[in-house]
């Protein structure tokens, strides 16, 4: 069996969550779900770093542009009181 040598352009769920993409659980859970392209091989998940870019769209933009992005895609899933939590944190109306 020929032995895996990690490409500079493949990291772990651990290494993705750590470089800011989302935290291990919503990594996991988009990879689950088939949504996030990946490699298993033992007990280990790799990602391809242009996957993460071009699915979390930040290839060519800020990590705050970026958080944005994915709180204003992620609205309408939040709830009463996870709202009135951002928009304590934003100083102003969430909504």
């Amino acid at each position: 069996m020929p032995a895996f040598t990690k490409s500079p352009d493949v990291i772990s769920i651990p290494e993705a969550a750590s470089r800011g993409y989302a935290c291990e659980a919503t990594l996991r859970r988009h990879v689950c779900a088939g949504r996030l392209p990946s490699v298993r091989i033992r007990h280990r998940i790799w990602l391809r770093i242009s996957d993460l870019d071009a699915y979390f769209g930040l290839a060519a933009i800020s990590p705050v542009d970026g958080a944005i992005s994915i709180v204003e895609a992620h609205l309408d899933d939040l709830d009463e009181a996870r709202r009135a939590r951002l928009s304590a944190l934003l100083g102003g109306d969430a909504a």
